[in-house]
């Protein structure tokens, strides 16, 4: 089961962002981050919205404002990323946020879009340590944060490898094993 989760924005064909549709500025915010996210527009044929204001798209009444939801469903490690950036876009709605269990993720193209290239997922200006620093620093920065890797570099600031949290714990816990 892969952990995802779905941001969820409840708002109305009037809403705007800098003049344009929220759902289109939506749209191009995602495609933008080049993350593995789908985004959905759906348009409601009726609804009413919190000041009790009727939406209806029946052909006696013309459609107006008609209520609108949009759902992105990304892998539940980027959903903070996304939120941060977007609910400045969102001038009138709610945005709601659900964790997501899928049981099956399958993409009938490639699952990174061809413009992704390695300079947008990687961090520019990693933390590292050198290799004369205490592991037990490198545990607490690996532990504490989100990366999984951290660079070890030598004190001229040359790569000379990297050190992962599996390492880590692995040197940890055989060590602690040995003294049992």
């Amino acid at each position: 089961m892969l952990d995802y989760k779905t941001i969820e924005i409840f708002t109305n064909e009037e809403a705007r962002h800098q003049g344009r549709p929220s759902a289109d500025a939506v749209i191009q915010y995602v495609r933008g981050l080049k993350i593995a996210a789908r985004c959905m527009v759906f348009r409601g044929i009726a609804g009413c919205d919190e000041s009790g204001e009727v939406a209806t798209s029946r052909l006696e009444l013309l459609s107006f404002n008609l209520p609108i939801r949009i759902a992105i469903v990304l892998p539940a490690a980027g959903a903070a990323q996304v939120l941060a950036g977007l609910t400045p876009l969102i001038d009138s709605g709610i945005v709601a946020v659900h964790d997501l269990t899928v049981a099956s993720h399958k993409a009938a193209t490639a699952f990174f879009p061809r413009q992704l290239a390695v300079r947008h997922v990687m961090t520019a200006s990693p933390a590292s340590i050198t290799a004369e620093r205490p592991a037990s620093e490198a545990a607490r920065l690996l532990l504490s944060s989100i990366f999984t890797g951290l660079p070890v570099m030598d004190d001229n600031g040359r790569f000379q490898g990297m050190i992962s949290r599996d390492s880590l714990l692995r040197t940890g816990f055989g060590q602690m094993r040995h003294r049992t």
